[in-house]
């Protein structure tokens, strides 16, 4: 009877075949006495049969592992291919900041007004929920959703009125004894060409957490959008930081825009945040370029990761 090995047609392994025992030609069948030589060819079927299953395992392991580095591979340029977003990691942090509480009239009848108008909430919530994300609780403030709209109100006739108010009241929704009172501001409108010279310093942090469409390249198409507006007797200088600050651009006339555009396209994020030397070096320029009777500005272009150097916020407006 002869013996042969694996169970798979892939894996060619030659078996000896086992040695017959002699059989006696006699009318009844002899008993055969065990021989020493066939016990040493089982043991070697044994141990060959052991080696194929070896191999055949080794065989499964490497094709489980291609067809896996396959599917991986795949599912990569399918993302690519659909431009699945990559879940960044969430770095993001906002300052805290209490409801106001409801006041009594009768008990506390003034009201101030802020003339400093900001609405970069609504845009940070409009990318949140473009990405299919949850805003964070502080990264929503109310009076800047409603800022971000024009609502068309009519700025004074002259500057001897600095702002116009306009006052629009009507039936609370959540109580019908109640009113609700909107007012809104309107300040004096300078033509663009009346405006005094601009001394503007753009000071980019260009560490590695600005990396991103999101970020560096969104900052950069957003300047590149105020500097066509700029005019001759205008200055714009730019400074960045990492982990350690730089002049990308010295003050240069705002009609000089080919020369200001190409620096803002140089710019790439990596490193860390050394914001507080970046503050530093860019007043510097601004008192190098300072107009007087004019526009001063340094403004500063960052997502508040301040992670080398003086990193204290109260530290830093000092």
């Amino acid at each position: 009877m002869a013996a042969c090995a694996g169970p798979r047609d892939d894996v060619d392994v030659a078996e000896p075949a086992r040695q017959p025992a002699p059989i006696q030609e006699r009318s009844k069948p002899a008993k055969v006495r065990p021989q020493p030589e066939a016990g040493r060819q089982e043991a070697e079927v044994g141990r060959r049969e052991a080696e194929v299953a070896r191999q055949e395992a080794e065989v499964g392991r490497q094709d489980r592992a291609r067809i896996g580095g396959l599917a991986s591979t795949r599912l990569e340029e399918s993302a690519a291919l659909h431009h699945w977003p990559a879940t960044p990691a969430d770095r993001e942090r906002y300052t805290h900041f209490d409801d106001n509480p409801v006041h009594s009239a009768a008990a506390d009848p003034v009201s101030t007004f802020s003339i400093d108008v900001d609405t970069a909430s609504y845009s940070r919530l409009r990318r949140f929920l473009n990405l299919g994300q949850i805003p964070h609780a502080d990264a929503v403030r109310t009076e800047e959703l409603i800022n971000y709209f024009n609502y068309g109100y009519a700025p004074p006739l002259d500057a001897e009125q600095p702002f116009a108010v306009h006052l629009e009241m009507g039936p609370s929704p959540w109580h019908t004894e109640k009113r609700l009172l909107k007012i809104g501001l309107k300040g004096f409108e300078r033509a663009p060409e009346d405006l005094p010279p601009a001394n503007l310093v753009f000071l980019v942090d260009v560490s590695g957490s600005m990396r991103g469409p999101d970020r560096i390249d969104l900052l950069k198409r957003s300047l590149g959008l105020l500097v066509r507006k700029l005019r001759p007797e205008d200055r714009l200088s730019i400074a960045v930081y990492a982990g350690a600050a730089g002049v990308v651009l010295e003050p240069t006339a705002g009609d000089e825009q080919a020369k200001i555009l190409a620096a803002l396209d140089r710019l790439e994020a990596g490193g860390s945040t050394n914001g507080g030397a970046g503050i530093q070096l860019a007043y510097n320029l601004a008192r190098q370029a300072f107009a007087d009777e004019g526009i001063n500005r340094v403004i500063l272009a960052t997502d508040g990761d301040f992670n080398v150097g003086t990193v204290d916020q109260r530290a830093l407006y000092r």
